[in-house]
């Protein structure tokens, strides 16, 4: 009777588990084809103020930067902000700024630390500088095309729209650290950025590229609101979303440049990604075992163990397969087609990520140790972890 029970849930496990890795990705195709066929100039083009923190020398860090001198946009400036005089980053901005004069660029090297989260640190150091009332943030590791305001402005302008932020395509992988970060970008969380909105009503907020109004980010109390949270881009959507205000997701890529990962970066990033989204949201983190198709149907097959849970585990790796392949054609991936093999290790490794944070609360993080509480919270932590 209980193997018939954990039989029967394990198998409605695996339909919709692989039923949700198709449909999310037909979502994807939808929303690209769909938004590249109503793309049209913004009425207005408002100034914006780019707020670029930096810390050490990012994969092709002058070249990302670069990328935010060439933008086709009447009047822009470019923030750049470092915690240290000696942080190699500023050698990179002041040949920028050499090199193109014409561009309103402007450093900011400020050590104050006012809270736990270091980017909304030096946010908090740079926004003082910025002219504007639109407010864009964008991270170090980003690099963007010349009509990447417009864009950004052709959304910003609907009618209640409060923030928008981006798709993000992972480039220029050099490693097998780096293209597996890369894949998981471009299958599993472009997809799920847009299945989540629709299917489910949840905005999924990208901090390495958000758009909005300083007005509006006063009304949330400015970003000392969020110094000691982890998410601070998601919760500074919610927040604007609970104003009464859309959040929109813009299908203009974004790449986010991954050149020379290793593996202890990639570890390191994506278990504290888990164990923000485990304490942001326990309920939603819960349901994303729904999204290990692979790891499900293994476990399926496992149990019958004969052919029908052979041939279920065969369906759904097709299926899986499938809607990642599509989904690399979909964000015009720079991966190569071999790569596609990596796909069942990169979901591996995804799903044993999932489970640490029901062990752990403490996250390494620019050489700082931290305690995540709920809502992302977060705590000094001492020099041994829990």
């Amino acid at each position: 009777m209980i193997n018939s029970i954990l039989e029967i849930t394990l198998l409605s496990a695996v339909i919709f588990s692989g039923a949700y890795a198709v449909v999310s990705t037909l979502i994807l195709a939808y929303e690209l084809y769909f938004n590249s066929r109503r793309r049209r100039q913004p009425k207005s083009l408002p100034p914006i103020s780019i707020l670029k923190p930096l810390k050490g020398l990012d994969d092709q860090l002058e070249a990302n930067l670069r990328s935010f001198f060439h933008l086709d946009y009447p009047d822009y400036e470019d923030i750049f902000g470092v915690a240290a005089a000696n942080d190699p980053a500023v050698a990179v901005v002041r040949r920028l700024q050499s090199a193109y004069p014409q561009v309103k660029a402007t450093l900011v090297i400020d050590e104050r630390s006012r809270s736990l989260n270091p980017k909304i640190d030096n946010l908090r150091n740079m926004v003082p500088t910025a002219r504007y009332d639109y407010l864009l943030i964008s991270d170090s590791n980003i690099r963007v095309g010349a009509d990447y305001l417009i864009d950004m402005m052709r959304h910003m302008e609907r009618t209640n729209v409060g923030l928008v932020t981006s798709t993000i395509r992972g480039i220029s992988a050099a490693t097998t650290a780096g293209v597996m970060e890369n894949l998981h970008l471009n299958t599993f969380v472009a997809s799920s950025v847009f299945a989540v909105r629709r299917l489910f009503k949840v905005p999924v907020v990208i901090g390495k590229s958000m758009l909005f109004k300083r007005s509006t980010l006063q009304r949330l109390g400015g970003f000392e609101s969020f110094g000691d949270f982890l998410a601070e881009d998601q919760l500074i959507g919610l927040a604007i979303r609970e104003l009464g205000y859309k959040i929109r997701t813009s299908t203009y890529f974004v790449d986010n440049v991954n050149e020379s990962w290793n593996w202890e970066k990639l570890l390191n990033r994506h278990v504290r990604w888990a164990k923000m989204r485990r304490n942001l949201d326990l309920p939603n983190y819960l349901s994303e075992i729904l999204g290990h198709p692979l790891a499900l149907s293994l476990a399926y097959a496992a149990l019958r163990s004969d052919s029908q849970g052979l041939f279920v585990l065969a369906v759904v790796l097709t299926a899986k397969y499938f809607a990642d392949i599509t989904a690399l054609y979909l964000m015009r991936s720079d991966l190569r087609i071999w790569h596609c093999l990596l796909l069942p290790a990169k979901d591996a490794i995804i799903f044993g990520v999932w489970f640490v944070p029901f062990f752990s609360r403490s996250i390494s993080w620019r050489g700082n140790l931290y305690r995540i509480e709920k809502k992302t919270q977060l705590t000094r932590q001492p020099a041994i972890a829990d």
